[in-house]
């Protein structure tokens, strides 16, 4: 009985953020037509905001007369929108399992926060350049030492799952992903650990985590939605 209180924030946490990720993508997509409205020559052929949201609705984007004259424009976005949604959603897991990783050592009080910090203030891709630079360098040495070269080197010229990697981990903790991700959490454990039913159960020598995880869930998934946004923004 003491958890459904807190459950209830949670859910209404969610329904916010659900509410302002769709927000979100209103407005985005109310730039993007505006962007392409004032390309020139543009203005003439463009429908309303409503019939290319409806022409969107049903795929339908008309031809490309610039990057590939004739092609289907949906074809071009999709497959952009495939590589950004997996770009997006690799980052946003590796954010989440890095930040729920350190908010449970913090709880131990492990030390190391500054650098966290200090890291993932960095911008994403200042990041990216270190550690693509970092790589190619120890790569290169190796290769010189008699190590067979890589398919992948030197990155980022050549497609590969390691420079996919690095592109989503940059992300994640670059421009303060991961700071904001472990911290959220981090409170978000605390707030849950100084409730009533927790100090309850502590008390009476319960198990804490089967009252603690299902309590979590709300929270978590408030804020898995914040990060998505913002990693969309």
């Amino acid at each position: 009985g003491r958890s459904r209180p807190v459950k209830r924030r949670g859910a209404a946490s969610l329904a916010l953020h659900a509410l302002w990720l769709v927000s979100t993508i209103i407005v985005a997509l109310a730039v993007v037509y505006a962007v392409i409205r004032a390309a020139p020559g543009a203005e003439e052929d463009m429908p309303s905001f409503a019939r290319w949201l409806l022409g969107l609705a049903q795929f339908d984007l008309g031809e490309s007369s610039r990057v590939r004259v004739g092609a289907p424009v949906s074809e071009l976005v999709f497959h952009a929108g495939y590589l950004s949604l997996g770009l997006v959603g690799g980052a946003w897991l590796i954010s989440l399992t890095l930040g729920f990783s350190w908010a449970l050592l913090s709880l131990k009080k492990v030390r190391g926060r500054a650098l966290l910090y200090l890291v993932s203030a960095a911008p994403a891709f200042l990041l990216a350049h270190w550690l693509i630079v970092g790589i190619n360098r120890n790569t290169y040495d190796a290769i010189k030492a008699g190590m067979t070269r890589p398919e992948w080197f030197p990155l980022p010229s050549e497609p590969s799952l390691l420079r996919a990697f690095l592109a989503a981990l940059a992300l994640a903790v670059g421009s303060g992903a991961l700071m904001q991700t472990a911290r959220g959490l981090h409170q978000e454990m605390q707030r849950v650990l100084r409730s009533e039913f927790i100090l309850f159960a502590r008390a009476n020598g319960r198990p804490l985590l089967q009252h603690l995880l299902p309590n979590l869930i709300g929270p978590m998934s408030a804020l898995a939605l914040t990060r998505l946004t913002a990693l969309f923004g």
